[in-house]
């Protein structure tokens, strides 16, 4: 019942007369009529649970009006998190209203209702100092996490750079003609070569810092992608014979200049002042001063020629068959004008092995041309690191002479220990000799010196495949595509991390995205049997089999995918005697894991100088 019961008796006339509201009225004896209200019912006269239904009902529609606004407007998720707390904090608040003004509608608040409310508010004011601490402590390291977009998420906030890293910018071309762009390219080029040969200073490569020109990027911004401490701008102006090179070394904490300088030379001249530039950022950075016989050797004298070599470098390094086929008559014609021009000579090698790699010159030609070029720059310039690497190159894909590449590559790291170009490549020779982890280690240390090099990220995302680290292989290559979607082979990786993991649909898809028709055509055939589309597997199989020059060893990877190991070792077979350069991912290839426990699996890798799993 809500209520005690009522005495319906007829009274007595000479019965007392009622008691004020809220006494009780005793029968003979002196035992109560009646037994005083429950605390349930004490809460419903004074309308409490009504006043707290319709404050939730309240507050429910506005914390969802919040978190549409939060959504719309991108707001931090505090705002919502801490806007919520608050209306927790106003249930006893209310409460304590309803009970002093439910029933009685009393409109002066009592000093004991304030002295509650007061409580209350300090109460849930302490508890939220308390949580929004706590939260923004762990919150800073949720957002390094999340804003380490192209490298290994963290925990923990990246490191400071070293005071002992710089970056070179493309000089800018400040002539009233504006036609010696490729000249202050060619400059920006050289100083950075030269401070690259400094063992105690990071140099962030050309690939990477070159990204940046003709962009108006705040230096500070620039130094937080690449990741280093320092900045060096600069700018040519020409004006008949005489050249004005300005430069200047800033500081990327806080914008200031360390240091700047002009020189003024003649046009004659002007390959002589780069040692001048380099040894005052050196003294600067206070490091050790160059070798002064480091560089005796000019790289060219003959400014055309200067201007093929980095207009081709440009082309080469996007790394499509299209742009390599523009860059090596490039190459040709710049050595044509000079030909004692080992960087040219050097870079024309290495473009002939790119050229291999994506499926051109697959008849041996490729790697007797990378090979006579490489040769050609060390007899010119035997302290030329990128002769000695290119030549490794040759050796370890065409000849598979793992000791003789390992011997030209760390002769090229005395040559220059901050090569991004030699990390790639002893990347290379870690991932066929089965050091999956040592490989990943190299390709770090390439991405870190040539953070924006497309080529290395995606190298470095195809270990990190192969030895199940599949999140971050697959924020590295996603990257890349978000930098440019044209890029080759990326969808490609992407699609074989997400097979790996087990994301067959988002697999296929990336497989079909794959702008490179070449590659395209090599990852239809698995993006099909994923689909359980196995006629048009076998057809897309086919057309790969027509197709197969330079690409057999991912003939064969599609056979063993497919489940026809006879066709998968025959075609091993065929990318070993084809020197196809895939075979340098034989060992531990995750797509060839159906053929490890044949019999014919270890006696292909002994076939080639390589220990058994």
């Amino acid at each position: 019942m809500d209520e005690p019961p009522a005495n319906t008796a007829p009274q007595p006339e000479s019965a007392p007369p009622a008691t004020a509201a809220g006494a009780s009225t005793s029968a003979p004896g002196g035992a109560p009529d009646a037994t005083p209200p429950g605390v349930w019912e004490r809460l419903k006269e004074h309308k409490v649970m009504q006043w707290t239904l319709a404050y939730a009902a309240a507050a429910y529609t506005l914390l969802h009006g919040v978190e549409m606004l939060s959504e719309a407007q991108d707001w931090p998720h505090v705002i919502v998190r801490l806007f919520s707390l608050l209306l927790m904090i106003g249930v006893p608040v209310v409460m304590t209203l309803a009970w002093y003004h439910g029933a009685r509608a009393q409109r002066h608040v009592s000093g004991s209702e304030l002295t509650i409310i007061t409580l209350l508010l300090l109460i849930g004011g302490a508890t939220l100092w308390a949580i929004g601490r706590t939260h923004g402590e762990s919150g800073h390291s949720g957002t390094q996490s999340e804003a380490s977009d192209s490298a290994k998420p963290a925990a923990t906030a990246a490191p400071a750079p070293s005071e002992k890293s710089i970056a070179v910018l493309p000089f800018a071309d400040m002539s009233e003609a504006h036609d010696q762009e490729y000249f202050a390219d060619g400059m920006a080029e050289e100083v950075l070569d030269l401070l690259s040969r400094i063992p105690a200073l990071k140099v962030i490569a050309r690939t990477s810092s070159f990204q940046f020109k003709g962009k108006a990027a705040d230096v500070r911004s620039v130094a937080q992608q690449l990741g280093v401490a320092t900045v060096l701008e600069g700018s040519v102006r020409k004006a008949g014979k005489r050249l004005r090179i300005t430069t200047q070394l800033i500081r990327a904490a806080d914008g200031s200049h360390l240091w700047s300088e002009s020189y003024d030379r003649n046009v004659d001249d002007v390959f002589r002042i780069q040692d001048e530039i380099a040894g005052a950022i050196v003294k600067r950075l206070q490091l050790s001063l160059l070798d002064p016989g480091a560089r005796e050797v000019t790289p060219t004298n003959n400014p055309e020629a200067h201007a093929l070599y980095l207009q081709a470098s440009y082309l080469a390094d996007r790394d499509t068959v299209e742009d390599l086929d523009k860059a090596l008559p490039l190459y040709q014609q710049a050595i044509a004008l000079d030909p004692n021009y080992a960087a040219a000579y050097a870079r024309m090698a290495l473009c002939y092995v790119r050229r291999v790699a994506n499926g051109v010159d697959t008849d041996g030609a490729g790697y007797a041309n990378a090979r006579s070029a490489a040769e050609r720059a060390i007899a010119l310039d035997p302290r030329l690191p990128e002769g000695f690497l290119v030549l490794g190159l040759a050796r370890l894909q065409y000849e598979l002479n793992w000791s003789a590449a390992a011997t030209l590559f760390e002769k090229a790291r005395t040559l220059d220990p901050n090569s991004a170009l030699m990390f790639l490549v002893s990347g290379q020779l870690k991932v066929a000799t089965g050091s999956q982890q040592e490989a990943i280690h190299n390709f770090r240390l390439a991405v870190e010196h040539d953070p924006l090099n497309k080529l290395m990220r995606r190298y470095l995302a195809s270990s990190l495949t192969y030895v199940g680290e599949y999140p971050e292989a697959m924020q590295v290559l996603r990257g890349v595509i978000a930098a440019d979607p044209g890029f080759p082979v990326v969808h490609y990786e992407l699609g074989r991390a997400l097979l790996a993991q087990g994301d067959l649909q988002a697999a296929a898809a990336a497989f079909e995205a794959e702008p490179s028709l070449t590659w395209q055509q090599i990852g239809m055939p698995l993006a099909y049997h994923l689909q359980h589309r196995d006629k048009e597997a076998r057809a897309a199989l086919a057309t790969l089999v027509i197709n197969s020059s330079g690409s057999e060893f991912q003939v064969a990877e599609a056979y063993a995918v497919l489940g026809d190991t006879d066709q998968a070792f025959h075609w091993l077979e065929q990318a070993r005697v084809l020197h196809d350069p895939g075979i340098l991912k034989l060992r531990g290839d995750p797509l060839l894991r159906p053929l490890e426990h044949d019999p014919r699996y270890p006696a292909l890798l002994a076939s080639v100088g390589l220990k058994p799993l």
